[in-house]
């Protein structure tokens, strides 16, 4: 882009990068990199430092990074389609809802700070946290879930984690995988999710039948109840950390 004498270049970066540590006060984007969520934030802060470094010798192009909160809308996979789907299978909780913040970003207000990064010439070599506002999980994830979120539990990551079945089964392998926030950052797209699940199916038929004997009679029980994924810990986070957009608002203009 540099090379080819693009006007503005916008990375998108995440909250994550700077990781929830306590604080009484609001962090802004001074805060120092503390990643959290594996390889999906610490890839983001290294690319951060990068383009921020970059950006001293761009020319003409100005490079410009912006700190998302947690994104959702319309076509809105994690923040917005995934919830209803869990729940509709019985496998949603809230993770320790009465604390876990949510720093919460409309689709259509992120393009528009995207916007502004490109219209602003002061945006360049600097990033801007990005958040319409804040507010516990429960109370984002309530308008969306309707009449189902008063059924929903509350439970704290032990608890996710004490649902967990045990390691070695190869279904369970290949359903954690596809339920994976991840993995479906990383495949990127609707038919690679496609293909997984294929490749998933042909490898599960393909498997020997081990002849069983035949259950004994059982009286009728209400049904198992369908554990829920302890990586909800992971994805809705309990964190009380709070994050200003204020520089956003100062610099670019931009409000929610």
């Amino acid at each position: 882009a540099i090379a080819a004498g693009v006007e503005a270049v916008v990375v998108l970066s995440t909250l994550w990068v700077y990781g929830f540590p306590e604080s009484a006060a609001e962090l802004d984007e001074s805060a120092p990199y503390r990643p959290h969520g594996g390889a999906y934030a610490e890839s983001k802060a290294a690319m951060e430092q990068w383009c921020l470094e970059r950006a001293k010798s761009s020319g003409s192009t100005r490079l410009v990074i912006l700190n998302p909160g947690n994104v959702y809308g319309p076509w809105g996979f994690a923040y917005t389609r995934l919830p209803l789907d869990l729940a509709a299978e019985g496998t949603f909780a809230f993770v320790d809802n009465r604390e876990a913040l949510c720093h919460y970003n409309h689709v259509d207000n992120l393009v528009d700070a995207i916007t502004a990064s490109c219209l602003t010439t002061a945006a360049h070599g600097q990033r801007f946290i990005i958040a319409d506002g804040r507010c516990t999980w429960r109370e984002f994830l309530t308008p969306l879930l309707g009449e189902q979120a008063t059924a929903i539990p509350s439970m704290s990551k032990a608890e996710l984690a004490a649902q967990e079945p045990p390691p070695g089964r190869l279904v369970e392998v290949v359903r954690a995988a596809l339920g994976s926030a991840e993995v479906r950052r990383a495949a990127g797209s609707g038919p690679m999710i496609r293909s997984l699940r294929n490749l998933a199916r042909r490898v599960l038929r393909a498997r020997p039948a081990v002849p069983r004997p035949a259950p004994a009679a059982q009286p009728s029980a209400a049904p198992a109840h369908k554990p829920v994924p302890a990586w909800l810990a992971d994805l809705y986070p309990r964190i009380s950390t709070r994050f200003t957009a204020a520089k956003a608002e100062r610099v670019l203009g931009w409000r929610p």
